[in-house]
């Protein structure tokens, strides 16, 4: 290579617009996606905060359930030994 000889990379204007142009939308679609994975994940939590709830309710309920059988089924049992052994 001689010393007159120039050796580089030539950068247009245009090259350098139609990049950053490229990096501004790459930015667009990511601000989008990030936005609507927020919104996502808001919906989701909500989702399990209402299932969460009714869980609890419905345990609740099975409870109180398994209650009255237990006691109903203790004075049933306790009705019958009493007719059975006259106590």
């Amino acid at each position: 290579m001689t010393s007159g000889e120039q050796v580089g990379v030539v950068v247009t204007l245009q090259m350098i617009y139609e990049t950053v142009r490229g990096v501004e939308q790459t930015v667009q679609r990511i601000d989008t996606t990030l936005s609507e994975v927020v919104k996502d994940q808001a919906d989701h939590e909500q989702r399990i905060r209402t299932l969460e709830a009714g869980q609890g309710r419905l345990t609740g309920k099975l409870a109180g359930v398994g209650v009255s059988v237990g006691l109903f089924v203790s004075a049933a049992g306790t009705f019958i030994f009493n007719k059975l052994f006259g106590g």
